[in-house]
């Protein structure tokens, strides 16, 4: 029997292709940051802009990585109930990074190459149990911030450390980060940056509508 991942490496039960995630599923839709590549004066140099890692089942960004591991595959088929020696559906070797998120998911990026060609795509290990879409104001600003966290009570203290401007919670409703992009899309004419909408009349009536989450 050809040897098997680390049990934090595995789907629970059988292990296959079609069990995966694709890897956009982790990549924040926004963009993180834009780091500076040019020195001062040369604007032929183009700007560098990055998107951050998020959890894939609720789309929490405050994401943390493990270290690296590649496991060989030796091109060995297994058949039946047995694994390819690399754990993944497809010959050659694998490299896993493992992630993990403060709302409590696991899973790890991974790249499966074979003669050239390399798969990419996300293996869930623990899905955060339950997540909540958010609206955070910006007391003062007349801004709201539409997010998605597993606990928004926490990403609330997050957000307001060395924050300038005090901010509070308006309302939390169970939703998911489809709900999120949804909501990002329907408000986009308010976007101010990033997450955060100007709070106008429509935008805060439509909070007022819904039903909070206890």
């Amino acid at each position: 029997m050809p040897p098997s991942l680390p049990e934090a490496s595995r789907f629970e039960g059988e292990l296959v292709m079609d069990k995966s995630l694709p890897l956009q599923k982790a990549i924040s839709t926004d963009i993180f940051w834009n780091q500076p590549s040019r020195p001062p004066g040369a604007t032929d140099i183009p700007l560098h802009s990055f998107k951050s890692v998020i959890c894939p089942v609720c789309g929490d960004d405050y994401i943390h990585f493990g270290e690296t591991k590649v496991f060989e595959g030796d091109d060995k088929v297994v058949l039946g109930d047995y694994w390819y020696d690399v754990g993944w559906e497809g010959r050659g070797d694998l490299l896993v990074i493992p992630m993990w998120g403060e709302c409590g998911s696991r899973w790890e990026i991974c790249f499966g190459h074979y003669k050239g060609n390399t798969a990419t795509f996300i293996r869930l290990v623990e899905p955060c149990e339950q997540s909540y879409v958010y609206f955070i104001e910006g007391e003062g600003l007349a801004r709201i911030k539409i997010g998605v966290s597993e606990d928004p009570e926490k990403r609330l203290k997050q957000l307001s450390t060395g924050s300038p401007t005090k901010l509070r919670l308006v309302k939390k409703v169970r939703g998911d980060a489809d709900l999120e992009k949804e909501l990002h899309k329907r408000f986009e004419h308010l976007r101010y940056d990033k997450e955060w909408f100007h709070a106008t009349r429509e935008l805060t009536n439509y909070i007022e509508g819904l039903v909070a989450t206890p």
